[in-house]
């Protein structure tokens, strides 16, 4: 091996380690022991590699004694941000870990309520009359597919406003799908009832409206599951345009999160 190996006796590894902790201490009594400087043996953190160091910045090396592998006290300490003192009149070393900032009186892991989404029904912000809530299933079918609670929004060109009241939610999980009715006159006319209804989600910023999502729907798409983000809006419009006046838009089992 390339590596250093050096033997020392006790009274310089005595003078050593006191170097590493204050530089200037000798233990009071010693023991004939045998130890040799390892320079080969590396000391890593987070995977670095470490330079270890005395109080004097001169560079140090580990030892072996007696099949163990010792390292200094103040080199490694420091490294994990704890003070190391050397109090000479005692012959004492104490350490310090930093204040973590911590109130040690509190649990370190507080159990918080878990968060429930909740329901376009039990909003406990403020929903205008135009969207219809219900939790009537047969209100909110769509074919053979029915909804535990919901809204309707009825019309050709009609909108509601949602105002979140100073909650704050991440997104808006829901399915929606569009019915729409004929009137007798172009009954015979199917590409009429299937064209499709655009929806718009916009926010509300004083007098402006802003649309940050949109999607056309039919009426033979069925139902579709949407996610809505909502992050940082604290009042949204939802608008429907069809080419119909007998048009709904349903919103199937809406959760905000």
């Amino acid at each position: 091996m390339n590596y250093k190996k050096k033997f020392i006796n006790a009274g310089l590894l005595t003078a050593m380690v006191s170097l590493l902790i204050a530089g200037s201490a000798f233990a009071k009594t010693t023991t004939s022991i045998q130890a040799t400087i390892e320079s080969h043996i590396k000391v890593i953190k987070d995977g670095q590699e470490l330079t270890l160091r005395n109080e004097q910045g001169k560079k140090v090396e580990p030892v072996m004694i007696e099949g163990s592998v010792y390292v200094p006290l103040r080199a490694i300490s420091e490294t994990v941000g704890w003070e190391v003192d050397w109090d000479n009149s005692v012959k004492s070393i104490t350490l310090t870990e930093p204040d973590s900032g911590i109130d040690p009186n509190q649990p370190l892991n507080p159990v918080e309520p878990p968060v429930r989404p909740i329901s376009l029904v039990d909003f406990p912000g403020t929903i205008d009359s135009k969207l219809l809530l219900s939790t009537v299933q047969s209100d909110l079918q769509i074919g053979t597919v029915s909804f535990a609670q919901g809204g309707i929004l009825k019309g050709k060109s009609a909108r509601t406003t949602i105002d979140f009241g100073g909650e704050s939610f991440d997104t808006l999980n829901l399915f929606m799908g569009v019915k729409k009715t004929a009137p007798t006159s172009v009954k015979n006319s199917p590409t009429n009832v299937n064209e499709p209804v655009e929806v718009r989600f916009l926010e509300i910023d004083g007098k402006k409206e802003i649309s940050f999502f949109t999607t056309n729907i039919r009426p033979t798409d069925g139902v579709k599951k949407f996610t809505v983000d909502l992050k940082g809006k604290k009042k949204i419009r939802i608008a429907i345009t069809s080419d119909l006046t007998d048009t709904q838009l349903i919103l199937g089992d809406p959760m905000f999160d």
